[in-house]
């Protein structure tokens, strides 16, 4: 079943109506399952890719079901080449920046963008996110950054530099790069605990209550998974199934000119927002908790905060193909001859064979 139980039914007046919470929530529910469905295959190769990679080979399985059929009890060893190919390949060092005045005025300014950025760099640890993305793009073919704003400790505004995984980015279809998108939505698990306490004031606003999001859970509102079952596409079964939500960031273009007046935990917001500019939409499972109808307030900036970057990149989509896609035919041959030559060597070698008297002494 869909997390989002009302886009079956969504009257065709609240597509794309992003001024009233229902049109927003409808609109949400039909392009989350039109996303879904159409990006089938590509949760299908990324299934593949990463089963390859963690060992898991098609040859094993047909092998391991014939002998399990013949009650021998024996496992092959396999060919490591998709591990080894995506490993040899890391490289988590982030590149060095070099900032150059653009006019002779501009020395002083140039070491504050420097400084920006570096701090930037710092303070989200992209050594280690890097290594993060060259695994994700040596198995999937693609990689994200997110870069949003946030609030530090003291309630002053920082930058904050996350990686999703491309398994957790659903984007326009029709598009072949971020900012062609008309929508993207990044999904990912909470503990439902951290839920209730990040969101708590926007849970209060918008009259639910925990009852209302573990509803959610118990009636098994969850992402539908493209290949059947009834595990979360993402996977986000991380606490158990009674203990995790799904938190959807829907981010999208505002389609005319308009404005809002909107409640927060700062008091009231008026927000003015011109056609193209980028809003924001966060629900908890199937219901909307928070709705910025322009996210980029103090700057003209009308990007989407994600980058995705690929190593091989598609004419048709803004996600990559993966090296290992074709490897694994390779990879599934030399299996094939591996297990051959165990199987003979192990229940087919020549039987070591003596003759032996009967008696205690041997005729000579």
């Amino acid at each position: 079943m869909s997390i989002f139980k009302r886009s079956k039914s969504i009257a065709r007046a609240n597509l794309y109506d992003y001024s009233t919470k229902e049109g927003r929530e409808d609109t949400v529910a039909f392009l989350m399952d039109s996303m879904l469905a159409s990006n089938t295959e590509r949760f299908k190769g990324y299934a593949k890719c990463k089963a390859y990679y963690d060992g898991e080979h098609d040859s094993e399985k047909y092998m391991g079901s014939l002998l399990g059929s013949l009650d021998i009890p024996w496992t092959p060893s396999l060919s490591t080449d998709a591990y080894i190919h995506v490993e040899s390949q890391i490289d988590s060092s982030v590149p060095d920046f070099e900032f150059s005045p653009r006019e002779i005025s501009d020395s002083a300014k140039a070491k504050r963008r420097e400084y920006i950025t570096r701090y930037v760099v710092d303070k989200n640890d992209l050594s280690y996110k890097n290594f993060r993305n060259e695994r994700n793009i040596g198995i999937l073919g693609s990689a994200v950054f997110k870069v949003s704003i946030t609030e530090d400790s003291n309630g002053k505004s920082d930058v904050l530099v996350e990686t999703p995984s491309p398994e957790q980015i659903f984007a326009d279809p029709t598009a072949t790069s971020v900012d062609a998108c008309e929508y993207i939505a990044y999904c990912y698990p909470m503990h439902i605990n951290k839920a209730m306490r990040v969101f708590r004031e926007d849970i209060e606003r918008a009259g639910l209550s925990a009852s209302d999001i573990q509803k959610n859970l118990y009636e098994k509102h969850r992402f539908k998974n493209p290949f059947g079952g009834n595990k979360s596409v993402i996977d986000s079964d991380f606490y158990g199934d009674m203990q995790t939500v799904t938190i959807t960031e829907f981010w999208f273009r505002q389609q005319t000119d308009g404005s809002a007046i909107i409640q927060t935990d700062k008091g009231s917001v008026d927000y003015r927002y011109k056609s193209g500019d980028i809003g924001l939409i966060i629900l908890i499972g199937s219901h909307e908790i928070r709705y910025v109808p322009k996210y980029w307030t103090t700057t003209g900036c009308t990007m989407y905060p994600f980058c995705i970057y690929n190593r091989t990149p598609t004419t048709d989509t803004l996600f990559g193909k993966s090296e290992l896609l074709q490897l694994i035919p390779l990879i599934d041959s030399a299996d094939r001859e591996m297990i051959y030559a165990q199987l003979n060597s192990a229940f087919c070698a020549n039987d070591i064979a003596g003759r032996f008297s009967s008696s205690p002494t041997r005729d000579r």
